[in-house]
């Protein structure tokens, strides 16, 4: 469909969102400069994300292990939160002499979550150059359906994973929260995981993931300092070209005050600019490249500011579509191993796709019938929580309350309006006059 006016509306104020944006990252010219810039993203960051959990014990459980040719498959499950369940692959090398780097792969938009055929590919190719890799299943994705407990008519299965967490996105905007917190938690808890075990040398951990796996990949490396390299693909480029674009996104790929307060996608990554940083896409992809280019520049040029080598700041972009591509996970391994101080890798021959039940954790399939609590209770059960705090409040009280919340002004002018020509009418049946005319609230 052509645009329509509220969309031009914040296409409008985000391009002059944007034009300040640029001044401000063009004055940065030295180490100290790019520091205050960094401070205030990581302001913008802390409020985005909001209070954090607490850590609890992680419960960790192996369901079972797959043994194959050098490496093995461990199916496991841990708790982010107390009885929330989240279910994972570890891909551990079969004969690692001593602790080897661990790479955590924050999964994409697909119904079958960590079984995702290119996902399950990118796994065996690290495990096979002596990396250890969790990959783990996001809410209404894989394992964790979120809806499995109720019958949606498959609406908000995880057969349609972007439904669920829309849905499930807006009724915890009701409780003041964000679902991208929620999966940013779960990430952190499973680099806890990650970390905590014997085969992982903890000091030696990198980041990767696709797509909805790209955002994660980019939301942990800004709130994560225990990893040392990330590598994002197919997800950074402007939040303008996605609104120009019309390319719709999920809840949780919208931090809350993040674009009010003036930044954009590549400052996930500039907040960490000097250190290892890969950028990966796809020049058919409806992530915009031309975004993902002046991105990149940007912490290119901040990159070098902290005296970061060309080697640690790289960009590829591929010529297919919406993917990790073999070039991109050939780009991603070569990365990881100049980091961590390993040979080139080796090339790999094609691996068949597995099936979805072969890398299942759980014995069914589904973390409710594992003893997960649903997270819609837990939303619920948070939501009772801060309706109980609720006061009534008296009609000029709440009308002010009302004005905070939606920053509407504490005066409104009559707005200007045109009365056009031939528009009264009367109608003799009821009696009434009626008399249009137009409202420009506006531009």
């Amino acid at each position: 469909p052509p645009p329509l006016p509220l969309e031009e509306h914040f296409i409008r104020r985000m391009r002059e969102t944007y034009r300040v944006r640029a001044r401000r990252i063009a004055a940065v010219r030295t180490p100290g400069e790019a520091e205050r810039y960094q401070r205030r993203v990581r302001k913008a960051l802390a409020a985005a994300f909001g209070r954090l959990p607490p850590r609890t014990p992680l419960n960790p459980r192996t369901w079972r292990v797959t043994e194959a040719a050098g490496y093995r498959i461990e199916h496991v499950t841990f708790e982010s939160r107390p009885r929330f369940l989240v279910t994972a692959n570890l891909y551990l090398p079969a004969d690692a002499a001593a602790p080897v780097p661990g790479v955590l792969f924050p999964c994409g938009h697909s119904a079958v979550g960590k079984a995702y055929p290119l996902y399950a590919d990118a796994c065996v190719r690290l495990v096979r150059e002596g990396y250890a890799v969790l990959i783990y299943d996001p809410v209404n994705q894989g394992e964790r359906d979120l809806y499995s407990h109720v019958d949606t008519g498959g609406r908000l299965s995880r057969r349609n994973p972007c439904d669920g967490h829309n849905v499930i996105g807006r009724q915890l905007h009701a409780c003041g929260d964000w679902l991208g917190a929620w999966r940013l938690w779960d990430g952190l808890r499973a680099a806890d995981y990650l970390a905590g075990r014997p085969e992982v040398d903890a000091a030696r951990l990198a980041v990767t993931g696709q797509s909805g796996g790209g955002t994660l990949s980019a939301y942990l490396w800004s709130m994560e300092p225990r990893f040392r390299a990330v590598a994002s693909s197919c997800w950074c480029t402007s939040y303008l070209n996605d609104i120009e674009n019309g390319m719709p996104a999920d809840e949780e790929q919208y931090p809350p005050g993040f674009l009010a307060a003036g930044l954009d996608k590549i400052d996930f990554f500039l907040v960490r600019a000097g250190e290892p940083t890969l950028l990966l896409g796809q020049e058919q992809d409806f992530f915009d490249d031309r975004g993902l280019r002046s991105g990149y520049d940007e912490l290119r040029r901040l990159h070098g500011v902290f005296g970061g080598g060309a080697d640690t700041c790289r960009l590829l972009l591929d010529t297919g579509t919406h993917a990790y591509s073999e070039a991109s996970q050939l780009a991603m391994l070569a990365f990881f191993n100049r980091v961590f101080g390993k040979s080139a890798p080796a090339p790999l021959r094609p691996l068949p796709p597995p099936e979805e039940r072969a890398l299942q954790a759980t014995p069914d399939g589904d973390v409710g019938h594992a003893g997960s609590r649903p997270m819609p209770e837990l939303v619920a059960a948070r939501a009772r929580v801060i309706a109980a705090r609720r006061r009534p409040l008296p009609p000029p009280a709440l009308a002010a309350a009302i004005r905070r919340a939606l920053g509407v002004p504490g005066t409104i002018a009559v707005p200007h309006h045109r009365r056009l020509f031939g528009i009264n009418e009367s109608r003799a049946a009821t009696g009434q006059q009626v008399h249009r005319f137009l409202i420009e609230t506006e531009p």
